[in-house]
C-alpha cells in the first residue's frame, strides 16, 4: 500500500496544526467579488467580513458546478490565459444568481506565515449554508478509543498507511490476528477510515483486506458505512464562531456514528461476507480477452492511458484471468502510485470490482 506518514502522530500534529488556522464564513454571493491577481491565481473578497482569500481549483470548481457554468469552458479560458474573463464570468453569476440558494459556506485557510498581500490564505471549498462539517479532528478524537478498544479485543494493532492531502484524510489500519486463507492467499483484516473537510466526499468507515503475498490493500466501499455532511442551516452571516459546546456536541455525534459503525464493519458476520465473496471471485467466469477485459475496467472507472498500461501489465504478469486477478491488478497500481488520493481511489476500485454483480463482471470478462 502507498505509504503517507510513518505515525499516527505525525498525522495528529499536522491536523492539530491546521485546525488552528481553517476559517469559515457564511455570505450570500451577491455580496462577494472575484478578482484575477495574475498567473491563472484568482480571489475572493467578501467586503462585509473584510476577508479576500486566493481560490484553489476545488473551490473553484464548485463555483462553477453552483453557477453551471461548465468546468471544461473554466479551463479551456484558462489555458487560453482568459483569467479576466473567468472573473467576469464568476462576477455576472454572483450579482445575477440563477438559483435562490445564493448564501452560501465559504470554508478557508489563512496562511500560518504569509509572505505577501495575496498570500494570506486561501478559499478551500464552497458550499450550501446547510453544510455541516465533520473535519478531521472530529474523526480522530472519535475513532482513537475506538482503536484502542479494538487493539485489546484483537490483541494487536497495525497502522498500514496514513495520508493527509488537500482533500482527504485517511487512516488504514489493520488487525494482524485476524488472518484468513482464501484462494491460496492469506489476507488479513483492516479499516479503512476516511474524510474529506471540503466536499470531495463523505466521511466514512469502510471494511479494508491486505493480501499479504502481493502486499496489495483493497477497500470494500460496499460494505462500509458512510455519513453526510448535512446539517441545519446557518442562518446569519459572517465568521463562524465555533463555540466549545459546539464543538463538543460535534465531536460526540462523530463518536458515537463512528463507535456503532466500527463495531458493524468489523463484526465477524462482516468479515466472513467478504471472505465468501473473496472466494466466488476466483470461480467467477475467466477473462477471455486481457488485454479487452482491462480496456473494459479501464473505460468503467475512468482510468488514465498510464493506469491502463499499468493494469494490463499487472494483470498478464499475474496470469490469473478470474475477477479476483482483476481485482489484485487494480490494487497492485495502488501501491506506486504518484497520486495518495488517487492510490487509496484505486484501492476502492478493487473493492468494487470484488462486489459488483456477475452480469456487470460478464461484460467485463467477455469484452472482446
Amino acid at each position: 500500500m502507498k505509504q503517507g506518514f510513518t505515525s499516527i502522530d505525525g498525522l495528529v500534529q499536522d491536523v492539530d496544526k491546521y485546525r488552528n488556522l481553517k476559517r469559515d464564513y457564511i455570505a450570500d454571493v451577491r455580496a462577494t467579488e472575484m478578482e484575477y491577481i495574475g498567473t491563472d491565481v484568482f480571489k475572493l473578497h467578501i467586503p462585509d467580513q473584510d476577508v479576500s482569500y486566493t481560490v484553489n481549483n476545488n473551490a473553484l470548481t464548485q463555483m462553477a458546478a453552483w453557477s453551471k457554468t461548465p468546468m471544461s469552458y473554466v479551463n479551456h479560458m484558462r489555458s487560453n490565459k482568459k483569467g479576466n474573463l473567468i472573473a467576469d464570468n464568476f462576477n455576472e453569476w454572483f450579482s445575477k444568481p440563477i438559483h435562490d440558494h445564493t448564501r452560501r459556506m465559504y470554508r478557508g485557510m489563512k496562511t500560518e506565515f504569509p509572505r505577501t498581500a495575496n498570500d494570506s490564505g486561501n478559499w478551500r471549498s464552497f458550499h450550501s449554508n446547510r453544510f455541516k462539517r465533520v473535519d478531521h479532528e472530529h474523526v480522530l478524537d472519535g475513532i482513537m478509543p475506538e482503536l484502542e478498544a479494538l487493539a485489546e479485543e484483537y490483541g494487536d494493532i497495525k497502522v498500514a498507511s496514513l495520508g493527509l492531502t488537500d482533500d482527504k484524510m485517511y487512516i488504514k489500519v489493520l488487525f494482524p490476528k485476524t488472518e484468513a486463507k482464501a484462494i491460496g492467499d492469506v489476507v488479513q483484516f483492516g479499516l479503512s477510515i476516511g474524510n474529506s473537510e471540503v466536499g470531495k466526499g463523505l466521511a466514512y468507515v469502510s471494511p479494508l483486506v491486505y493480501v499479504l503475498r502481493c502486499l496489495n490493500g483493497m477497500v470494500l466501499p460496499e460494505l462500509g458505512v458512510k455519513t453526510r455532511h448535512v446539517g441545519s442551516a446557518i442562518l446569519e452571516d459572517g465568521y463562524i464562531d465555533y463555540g466549545d459546546d459546539t464543538v463538543e456536541s460535534d465531536q460526540k455525534t462523530v463518536m458515537l456514528k463512528l463507535r456503532d459503525t466500527i463495531k458493524s464493519v468489523c463484526s465477524h458476520e462482516n468479515r466472513n461476507k467478504i471472505l465468501n465473496k473473496i472466494n466466488e471471485s476466483s470461480d467467477s467466469s475467466k477473462v477471455s480477452n486481457p488485454m479487452k477485459a482491462v480496456e473494459k475496467t479501464a473505460k468503467l472507472f475512468n482510468f488514465t492511458e498510464k493506469e491502463l498500461q499499468d493494469t494490463t501489465l499487472s494483470f498478464v504478469k499475474r496470469g490469473d484471468y478470474s475477477k479476483w486477478g482483476m481485482v489484485n491488478a487494480v490494487t497492485a497500481i495502488a501501491n506506486t502510485h504518484d497520486n495518495y488520493d488517487r492510490a487509496s481511489n484505486l484501492e476502492s476500485l478493487g473493492g468494487r470490482i470484488l462486489t459488483m454483480g456477475k452480469s456487470q463482471w460478464q461484460e467485463i470478462a467477455m469484452a472482446a
